[in-house]
C-alpha cells in the first residue's frame, strides 16, 4: 500500500479545522423534571448523567433528597420536606418518595434520653446536672414554648422556644444544688402554644429520683493533715473538712519551722547558735555548749574538780586540779632555803623558787659553796658535810678541819698553825 505524505501547510490546515468542529456534550435525563412540585416528589425518579444513574433517597432526618439536572449536564440534589399538607393529607419520606400517613398523629413530643451526672464543689457540696431531649416523634413540624420541671414539689419553668422537625429532638440540660438526701424530679413540656386537637403529650413527663450522698471529711483533726514537711503548715478545715499545706514564711514560734529571712530573734524555732563560741558569756565559772535542735546555749555550772576549764569550783585545790592557785602570797612559797627567793605569781597562781646564791642553807643564813663552819663545810652539791680529819682524801682546804689540802690528802697543823686557827675561832 503506498503512503501519501502530506506537505506540512497542509497539515496545519487541517489541525485548523478539526479544533473549530463543535464538541460533543452527553446530555443529562431527569424523567420526573417536567412533572412540577409537589408532583414529582410523589415518584421515586432517577437521575442519568456521565457519572452514572442517581436514585431520588430519603436521608436521616427524615427528608427527600430529590435529583434534578443542572445548567452544565450533572445530577445533584436538593433537600426538602414531605410534610406540606394536600387536600388535608399529611406526607413523610418513605423509599425515595414522599407517602401519605394519615394515621400519624401531627404533634407527639416526649421526654427521652434522660441521663444523671453529679460532681462536686469547691466547698464540697454536690452539684446535679441533668440532661434530657424532647423528641417530635410526630409528623408535622412544630415549635415548643419551652419545659418544666419540679425539684422535691418545687416547679420551676424554663422558656426555650425553637423549631422542631417531625423526627427530631432538642437537647435540654438543667443543674441543681441540693442537699444530701433523695430527691424527686419531675420533668415535662411546656404545653402553652398547642392546638388542643390532633396532640399526644402522654410520654411529655418523666420522673426521676436522685441520690445525693453527704460530703465525707478527709481530716477531722490538724494532725491528720501531717504531711512530714517542716516548712508547712497543715490545716483541717472547710466543709467538708480537708487537708491543706501552707507554706511558713513568717517569723512566729511554736510552729517549728525557721523561715529562711528569720532568726532566733524574731522566732524561737531558730537557732540560736552554731558552735560553742557564739554562747561565751564571759563567765569562767560555766560551760558554755551550743546543742540541740533547734541549737541553744547551754550554760552549765562547773563543780567538778580536774577538767582544763580555766576555773576552779568550791572545794578543789592545785593538788586535783590546774586551774586552781597553789598559793596566795609569797609566805605560802617559804621553802626553808636561804638561797633562794620564794614568790607567788602567775595565773593560776604558782610558787617559784629562784636561786639567790649557790651555796647550803644553815642557820636562817646561806653559806657559799666553801664555806666553813666550825665542824662543817658547804660542798659543791650545796651540801653540808663534817670537816674530814687528817689523812682522809679532799680536793679542796676547806674540806679538812686542818683547812689544809696537799696532794689529795688533808695534812696536820704545826703547832704554830694550830694555835692560829684556835685564835681565829675564838674571835670570828
Amino acid at each position: 500500500m503506498r503512503m501519501i505524505k502530506l506537505k506540512k501547510p497542509l497539515l496545519i490546515l487541517l489541525g485548523t479545522i478539526i479544533m473549530m468542529l463543535p464538541t460533543v456534550q452527553s446530555a443529562c435525563v431527569d424523567p420526573d423534571a417536567g412533572s412540577g412540585f409537589p408532583q414529582y416528589l410523589l415518584e421515586k425518579g432517577t437521575c442519568s448523567d456521565d457519572s452514572g444513574s442517581h436514585e431520588d433517597y430519603c436521608d436521616q432526618t427524615g427528608m427527600i433528597a430529590e435529583y434534578y439536572c443542572s445548567a452544565d449536564s450533572r445530577c445533584l440534589t436538593s433537600l426538602m420536606t414531605c410534610n406540606s399538607a394536600m387536600q388535608g393529607e399529611l406526607y413523610v419520606c418513605e423509599a425515595g418518595k414522599c407517602v401519605v400517613t394519615a394515621s400519624q398523629v401531627g404533634y407527639d413530643l416526649k421526654i427521652t434520653d434522660v441521663n444523671v451526672e453529679k460532681y462536686e464543689n469547691s466547698d464540697g457540696t454536690t452539684m446535679t446536672s441533668i440532661s434530657f431531649a424532647i423528641l417530635n416523634d410526630g409528623n408535622t413540624a412544630t415549635s415548643i414554648a419551652g419545659y418544666k420541671y419540679s425539684i422535691d414539689g418545687q416547679e420551676k419553668t424554663k422558656a426555650d422556644e425553637k423549631a422542631l422537625n417531625p423526627g427530631r429532638s432538642a437537647s435540654e440540660r438543667f443543674t441543681f444544688d441540693a442537699k444530701p438526701g433523695s430527691h424527686s424530679i419531675v420533668m415535662s413540656i411546656n404545653e402553652a402554644g398547642f392546638p388542643s386537637a390532633d396532640i399526644d403529650l402522654s410520654n411529655n413527663i418523666y420522673s426521676i429520683t436522685v441520690d445525693i450522698e453527704a460530703p465525707k471529711n478527709e481530716c477531722s483533726t490538724d494532725k491528720d493533715c501531717d504531711d512530714n514537711d517542716e516548712s508547712t503548715r497543715d490545716m483541717c478545715t472547710g466543709k467538708p473538712l480537708k487537708c491543706s499545706h501552707i507554706a511558713i514564711a513568717e517569723c512566729v514560734t511554736g510552729d517549728n519551722f525557721c523561715p529562711i529571712d528569720c532568726s532566733f530573734v524574731k522566732d524561737a524555732d531558730c537557732a540560736e547558735c552554731s558552735s560553742d563560741a557564739d554562747c561565751d558569756d564571759k563567765n569562767i565559772s560555766t560551760k558554755n555548749t551550743c546543742a540541740g535542735d533547734p541549737k541553744r546555749c547551754v550554760y552549765e555550772k562547773i563543780t567538778e574538780c580536774g577538767a582544763q576549764d580555766e576555773y576552779c569550783p568550791a572545794g578543789c585545790s592545785a593538788d586535783n586540779d590546774s586551774d586552781c592557785d597553789e598559793c596566795q602570797t609569797n609566805g605560802d612559797c617559804d621553802d626553808d632555803n636561804h638561797c633562794t627567793k620564794d614568790e607567788c605569781i602567775g595565773s593560776p597562781e604558782r610558787c617559784s623558787y629562784s636561786v639567790l646564791v649557790d651555796g647550803c642553807s644553815h642557820s636562817s643564813k646561806c653559806l657559799p659553796i666553801g664555806t666553813r663552819t666550825k665542824d662543817m663545810y658547804c660542798t659543791e652539791k650545796k651540801e653540808l658535810l663534817n670537816q674530814k680529819k687528817s689523812g682522809s682524801d679532799c680536793t679542796e682546804n676547806y674540806e679538812c678541819n686542818s683547812n689544809k689540802c696537799e696532794e689529795g690528802k688533808c695534812r696536820s697543823l704545826t703547832l704554830i698553825q694550830k694555835i692560829t686557827v684556835w685564835l681565829n675561832n675564838l674571835f670570828s
